[in-house]
């Protein structure tokens, strides 16, 4: 677990929690007396030094106010400790990569974050950006407490167990989230995706009105990802429609990644996709002749492959993306062969979506069931 998590689930951070959701919810209301530390210890059922320290931050941060004989009393309502947080959107995010130049590469991740940046300001709030693997012990646990006007969780990080975690921890302090993921337990919170099934059923549409009749599928991310099911659905849908085969996909585990467009891990990528494809292609009267992507980052390797193993791409072969970041991707120097099809997700507007379904969130505008937009 994340160490920012397990402090913000600490004794001293859960009595803190409890004691401004009793506020919140109306069970105490300012000018009220808290309950003797004593009362509190067998009520929270915590140590007297846990409730000592949690009253001291809670009194810090303006929740209590300290009377004469060590009794306390609520000061106001469960607030934003400043007039800053009242307008601060918090972005978790999760790239390893600089966002200042999304707009240059639309289809890639970076342009999620750069839309929801550009949509922050836009709309007059602050935003505050954080690596959720750079929080510091107290970090999370802090900005959970200062209950800002909602934290936005876009992928690659959304679909990490440990993002689940940190959403939950903002939702005990009554802060909204807005996750760009679903299934499982995200589907317990705001969410905006792509329609990969749309997306995937449109390019295999395309695919067949040029004549190709066998696609295999080539995936290199984990089966279980909620997209990935989506996508196969609007594969499959569309090969069903045509009365054509479905062919079962490859799964690739653990391929490299190889954003930095290092030749030697070109290569390893190539040679791990041979492996893969090579019973596709050897021994066989029935080829394909698509193989469809992930991503683009995956056509450049995946042609190469095709070469090992004796096949000219260029000649027998027709290679679909996703994602529309071909222009940006290094290994295109590596090999000529560019994808026929690629689909692009309006990663921006995915980011501004997530501003806007926050912003109707706080608004009061929805009703309290979690809200899907795709």
């Amino acid at each position: 677990m994340n160490k920012a998590i397990a402090i913000c689930d600490s004794p001293r951070a859960r009595a803190i929690r409890t004691i401004r959701g009793w506020v919140q919810e109306g069970k105490l209301s300012p000018g009220d007396v808290l309950p003797s530390e004593e009362t509190l210890c067998v009520r929270l059922d915590m140590a007297r030094g846990t409730v000592r320290a949690a009253l001291k931050e809670l009194t810090e941060t303006g929740v209590l106010i300290a009377r004469k004989g060590c009794r306390r009393v609520i000061a106001a309502a469960a607030t934003p400790t400043s007039a800053t947080m009242r307008r601060t959107i918090v972005l978790l995010s999760g790239l390893k990569e600089s966002v200042h130049d999304w707009q240059k590469a639309p289809g890639r991740l970076q342009a999620i974050e750069g839309g929801a940046l550009m949509a922050i300001q836009r709309d007059g709030y602050h935003g505050l950006t954080v690596h959720p693997e750079g929080l510091a012990a107290e970090e999370l646990a802090n900005l959970c407490l200062d209950h800002p006007v909602g934290v936005l969780i876009p992928d690659p990080f959304a679909v990490q167990p440990d993002a689940i975690e940190m959403a939950e921890s903002f939702r005990r302090s009554a802060v909204p989230v807005v996750l760009n993921a679903d299934g499982g337990k995200a589907a317990g919170f705001d969410r905006v995706v792509s329609d990969q099934a749309a997306g995937a059923h449109a390019l295999t549409r395309r695919l067949l009105e040029r004549g190709c009749k066998r696609i295999l599928r080539v995936w290199t991310s984990e089966p279980d990802y909620y997209w990935l099911a989506a996508r196969n659905q609007g594969v499959e849908e569309a090969l069903r429609e045509s009365g054509l085969p479905v062919l079962p996909p490859v799964y690739i585990p653990r391929l490299p990644d190889n954003q930095s467009g290092d030749q030697a891990v070109f290569h390893n990528r190539v040679r791990l996709i041979a492996g893969f494809l090579i019973e596709h292609f050897v021994h066989t009267d029935t080829p394909p002749d698509v193989l469809m992507l992930t991503s683009d980052a995956e056509v450049p390797p995946a042609a190469a492959a095709c070469r090992l193993l004796g096949i000219d791409p260029e000649a027998r072969l027709v290679f679909v993306g996703y994602d529309n970041m071909w222009q940006s991707w290094p290994e295109f120097a590596f090999e000529p062969s560019l994808p026929a099809l690629t689909v692009d997700k309006c990663n921006a507007r995915i980011g501004e979506a997530m501003v806007e379904l926050l912003r109707q969130r706080v608004s009061g505008e929805l009703p309290p069931e979690p809200r899907l937009v795709v």
